[in-house]
């Protein structure tokens, strides 16, 4: 008798002790996440927003780790973000966020304004949620935003060296108009069969002789 007592207090011991833990683990897991959301919304408070948000809502498709894409019709455009040397470069442009990202656990928070910034929307926070909107003018209304603002040749499309770049391209467009620029001047040429050509002559490019090239060179 008195050994069965003793095997039954001692289970009964066993179980208090497994309840008791089971009991500090719920309280610390609440702590923790409690802990994690108050920096979250203190981040989001602080004017942080979290770049996956923006990745998602700007319909960006993850190639690797790091690497984005973003389609625009039948174009398309990279997004590569370097934490190691905390840069973001948009479509061959880079920008410096050193001064502009925050980390929480394996979320990246980037300041709104370099958000608006680099993808040239608008960002906005109740504190919960993010809004992130495209930036739209009307017919006209460009005018007034950038009145003295003309991208020449397309804008020029830079890439990490500030002397590698080259103008009257594709992808000298499809950079400055990510970047912003909505008026653009391009010069064009005819090739030698007569197809038109974004350049900006044949005396300094093509053969450089002042020879037309044909639409196939």
């Amino acid at each position: 008798m008195g050994r069965n007592k003793i095997e039954g207090n001692t289970r009964t011991r066993k179980r208090r002790h497994r309840w008791s833990n089971l009991h500090i683990i719920v309280v610390l897991s609440l702590f923790i996440c409690l802990l994690i959301g108050y920096k979250h919304f203190s981040l989001l408070r602080d004017g942080y927003i979290p770049l996956y948000t923006v990745l998602e809502k700007q319909s960006f498709q993850k190639i690797s780790d790091g690497q984005y894409e973003k389609k625009i019709g039948d174009l398309s455009y990279s997004l590569i973000i370097d934490k190691e040397k905390n840069s973001v470069t948009k479509a061959g442009y880079q920008f410096d966020i050193s001064n502009d990202i925050q980390h929480l656990l394996w979320m990246d928070y980037l300041s709104a304004d370099k958000i608006e910034e680099i993808f040239n929307v608008q960002v906005s926070s109740n504190g919960i949620f993010v809004d992130v909107k495209d930036i739209e003018f009307s017919q006209h209304e460009w005018t007034e935003e950038f009145p003295n603002l003309i991208a020449h040749a397309g804008g020029t499309y830079r890439e990490k060296a500030y002397n590698t770049f080259y103008t009257n391209s594709l992808e000298a467009l499809q950079q400055n108009y990510t970047l912003g620029h909505r008026v653009f001047e391009i010069d064009f040429y005819l090739t030698s069969d007569g197809k038109m050509a974004a350049v900006h002559d044949w005396d300094q490019f093509g053969n450089m002789d002042g020879v037309a090239m044909s639409s196939q060179e």
